[in-house]
């Protein structure tokens, strides 16, 4: 029934939407119509029924801002699995790939293209590689190289690839002889095989949505030389539920270096999703010192970046981060989590030593990410008391303001849960047991 609901509501808004735009009605004018059917269905008592209604809605308004192109709008309703595809393509036939004002730049020097590389590393998911490759030999931009690094896989993800990319020129695929970890591999990749102008990290669950992305994000660079990335926005597809949400970073067009850096992943400087949507400049890369990393992971390649170029960033709409029970930032042990932090300890040394950032400034913002990567851990990927004691231990050495901090929000938490689960006679003994460990 629920969805039958949404699909009459969501054909009906479709098909006004296209009438409206061939009454050449502008877009302040159709945002409005989609804000008063918002706001008329809201105060429905079947308002819980109507996700998928308000969903498209969401995405209408979207597009109409220039937020996301034609083929994302596409792709967003079709996967809302109400209305079929060829239903959504005859609708919206006649809408142009994206308003005058998109935030997306089609403009391009085909003889002069800089070469772009994408790395693309993967261990196991060859159900999920095959898209992410895909999506870049999609893109309407042709001087592109995919490095496919397969972190010896045991899937019969090398059968599949040679088999799907043996006569596609853009594609090189290597596989390392034992298991590395992925940021070996992007490391390896980009030391060995890059050399392009540009660089974009892609991992093998991800994959981007609009063709005409990476010709957007390589001209944006030729406009701001300054800036050391280029990003944008995603859909998150949570797979379990095949549910899709918009998300938007809301970050400057241009970034100051020094601002993100300082602030990074504070409100108004949030990290884009992983580095699907993330074109670098490969010179910024090699002037980072991406090559002296501990570990290659997409915060620490950011927070480098950001020592010596802006942020850039695009308003749109381009690629989708699947979240799922096999990401990489759901299982962590304890021995990543301390290795990250010391590479964020080193960053913390560089920015004082070479780019004269205030010591207590930086003091202060290493103990802040230590705390937040050390909580998300203990929320997300820890497994038992040791782990926590393994932190907590690292935290007094290295950032003794803070230990007493995480000492205190853990227990808080754990007798929370205890709490909630065995009833408040257990809370005693894990007390006990907390204090006699500590």
């Amino acid at each position: 029934m629920e969805n039958l609901i949404n699909q009459d509501l969501c054909y009906g808004l479709l098909r006004d939407f296209t009438d409206l735009y061939e009454k050449g009605q502008n877009n302040l004018s159709i945002i409005q119509f989609l804000d008063e059917e918002l706001a008329k269905y809201n105060q429905s008592s079947d308002s819980t029924e109507l996700t998928s209604f308000f969903n498209v809605v969401k995405i209408l308004k979207s597009f109409l801002k220039g937020e996301v192109s034609k083929e994302g709008l596409v792709f967003f309703i079709e996967r809302q699995n109400i209305i079929n595809s060829e239903k959504i393509t005859s609708l919206l036939e006649i809408i142009p790939h994206s308003f005058k004002g998109s935030n997306i730049s089609l403009q391009q020097d085909v003889e002069n293209m800089a070469e772009v590389n994408v790395i693309v590393t993967t261990y196991n998911r060859k159900r999920y590689l095959v898209d992410a490759v895909n999506s870049i030999l999609k893109q309407n931009y042709n001087n592109i190289k995919v490095i496919i690094i397969d972190d010896c896989s045991n899937d019969g993800t090398d059968q599949l690839i040679k088999e799907l990319y043996k006569n596609e020129v853009k594609v090189t695929y290597l596989r390392n002889k034992i298991n590395k970890g992925p940021g070996f591999s992007r490391k390896m990749a980009f030391e060995n095989f890059v050399t392009g102008e540009y660089v974009l990290f892609l991992d093998d669950d991800d994959y981007l949505i609009d063709s005409n992305y990476i010709i957007s994000a390589v001209n944006f660079h030729v406009s701001n030389p300054n800036v050391s990335f280029v990003s944008a926005n995603v859909f998150l597809e949570y797979s379990k539920t095949n549910k899709f949400k918009i998300t938007n970073l809301k970050l400057a067009e241009v970034n100051n270096r020094c601002d993100y850096f300082i602030n990074f992943e504070k409100k108004g400087f949030k990290k884009p999703f992983s580095t699907l949507t993330t074109v670098f400049k490969a010179k910024a890369l090699i002037k980072m010192g991406i090559n002296d990393m501990k570990m290659v992971n997409d915060s620490s390649i950011y927070l480098r970046a950001l020592l010596v170029g802006d942020g850039g960033y695009l308003n749109s709409i381009v690629g989708v981060y699947r979240v799922h029970g096999d990401n990489i930032t759901y299982n962590l042990s304890r021995e990543f989590i301390i290795e990250n932090l010391q590479e964020k300890m080193l960053i913390k040394n560089l920015a004082i030593d070479k780019y004269k950032f205030n010591e207590y400034t930086m003091k202060e913002w290493f103990d802040n990410i230590a705390y937040s990567t050390i909580w998300y851990y203990l929320c997300n990927s820890a497994k038992s008391h040791s782990d926590f004691l393994s932190m907590y231990n690292w935290l007094r050495i290295n950032c003794p303001d803070i230990s007493n901090r995480i000492l205190v929000d853990y227990f808080v938490k754990r007798l929370q849960s205890v709490k909630k689960f065995t009833g408040i006679y257990k809370i005693r003994g894990l007390r006990k047991k907390l204090r006699f460990k500590i």
